[in-house]
């Protein structure tokens, strides 16, 4: 009797095994969390994930403009049918992709667009979110069968710090840990962000190991290097 229950369990176990695994999940439309100090201009993404598949998508997006003024948007070619509007100061901004005659559902997923900011000069240390939004009830969103389809918005944002260059765990002081940090956040897998406007030491448009370098000299001194 137990051989049979065993054998009867192991089935089971191999028929669970072999059901097929879904890899959908909810789908979202995600903007990035992003790092600057004040003046800076930085990058802010907004990208599908789980796309049930779309022929039409309008956005609304939201912003801080007493900290963030929008200079520009790239679209990245994800979905075909761009109309987004042209006047970057309008708030919110919206963007368009319109693809009402296609007789196929646009299924990709990946990064959609690329928001460029400015931060002021003015603007308060601290996160200012960047939100997008749409109305489902008034078909912003919609497939080849005229279907709403329904995603889920997950906010991201520009956190604005007042850290000095070369700080780049931004406690206010430029030491051994900020090359710590550096180092992991260009071999990845820590979930370290930086911000760009401290982290690129050498000033030359990209963080990598001469940023590292640069830091190391300018803390055992006697290179002839200065961040201040």
């Amino acid at each position: 009797m137990k051989r049979m229950i065993s054998i009867f369990l192991t089935m089971l176990l191999i028929g669970v095994l072999l059901l097929p695994v879904s890899a959908s999940g909810t789908p979202t439309i995600a903007v990035s969390q992003e790092a600057a100090r004040r003046g800076d201009s930085i990058d802010v993404t907004v990208s599908l994930q789980n796309n049930p598949g779309v022929i039409t998508m309008r956005l609304c997006v939201n912003y801080d403009t007493a900290a963030l003024t929008l200079t520009n948007v790239t679209d990245l070619a994800l979905l075909p049918g761009q109309v987004h509007s042209p006047d970057y100061a309008a708030s919110p901004y919206t963007l368009y992709w319109d693809n009402g005659a296609s007789s196929t559902d646009y299924t990709a997923n990946g990064d959609l667009v690329k928001l460029t900011f400015q931060v002021k000069d003015s603007a308060t240390v601290g996160n200012h979110a960047v939100t997008v939004s749409y109305d489902a009830e008034n078909y912003d969103v919609f497939n080849t069968d005229l279907s709403i389809v329904r995603f889920t918005a997950r906010s991201g944002g520009v956190r604005v710090s007042a850290a000095r260059l070369g700080d780049t765990n931004e406690d206010g002081e430029r030491n051994a840990k900020d090359i710590t940090i550096l180092r992991r956040y260009l071999v990845g897998g820590y979930g370290v962000t930086v911000a760009k406007s401290v982290a690129d030491v050498n000033g030359d448009g990209e963080i990598n190991g001469k940023d590292v370098t640069f830091l190391r000299r300018c803390l055992a001194g006697g290179y002839g290097v200065s961040l201040d």
